[in-house]
């Protein structure tokens, strides 16, 4: 199968099953210089800065999207080449919040099993295409909401691990390590005692990880009361090496 068809429309390699040959390469070059692709390439970047917030990132974002315009196509009798890479820059940066948020959501889910309790807002709605608004939404307004729905996650998870950090340091300090070894297991997924038991090799009862449980929900609770910058006290260590 060819890479274009008669009247121009560029297939793309996953279309066609293969690599681009180098005369093929070349024409792709061609149309792209043809319908504008270093201006359209500083709008794609723009958009994906707006959206990323960082350099860095951005870039990554635009690098994803020409990636996907070689192996998806583009059609130039159908949309201009600017859109197509400004709807291929949202996709990216929509694919990278879905995975941060779904990171988000497991870590959550381990902090509230902790105690570390915190307001969890909920996921940004699905708004559309925000290249393609509703009579009654703008573009702008849709893309902004979603950067700022997105910074708010991040920092109410970042609070939550700010507090989780200081339970460990708590923990170490207290050289209580049969808690910090609870903690770690719960982060991997074990969740029964007996359980934390086998996978931990130690030869002891049960009960010594329940006990561990109970010390880390009393450390919890008393970090949570104290005031920002006071100093801890003595916490209690029972049986944790």
């Amino acid at each position: 199968m060819d890479a274009f068809t008669s009247s121009g429309n560029y297939l793309g390699t996953d279309r066609i099953g293969r690599g681009l040959t180098n005369a093929e390469s070349g024409r792709l070059d061609k149309l792209l210089r043809d319908h504008g692709f270093r201006a359209a390439s500083v709008h794609a970047f723009r958009f994906a800065l707006k959206l990323a917030k960082t350099k860095g990132r951005a870039e990554d974002v635009v690098s994803r999207a020409n990636l996907r315009l070689v192996c998806t196509g583009w059609d130039p009798n159908a949309v201009s080449l600017q859109r197509r890479l400004l709807r291929l820059v949202w996709s990216e940066f929509t694919h990278d919040r879905r995975e941060e948020v779904l990171a988000r959501r497991v870590e959550e889910e381990f902090l509230r099993e902790q105690g570390i309790h915190g307001p969890v807002p909920p996921p940004a709605a699905a708004r559309g295409d925000p290249l393609q608004p509703s009579p009654k939404e703008a573009a702008a307004s849709s893309i902004e909401q979603e950067v700022i729905t997105l910074e708010e996650e991040q920092a109410e998870l970042a609070a939550r691990r700010k507090k989780l950090d200081a339970l460990i340091e708590r923990l170490r300090a207290g050289k209580d390590e049969i808690a910090l070894e609870y903690l770690e297991l719960r982060r991997n997924g074990i969740v029964s005692p007996a359980k934390m038991v086998e996978a931990s090799g130690r030869k002891v009862d049960v009960k010594v990880f329940y006990e561990a449980a109970r010390r880390i929900q009393r450390l919890v609770e008393r970090i949570a009361g104290e005031k920002p910058g006071a100093r801890p006290g003595n916490d209690e260590n029972e049986g944790g090496s």
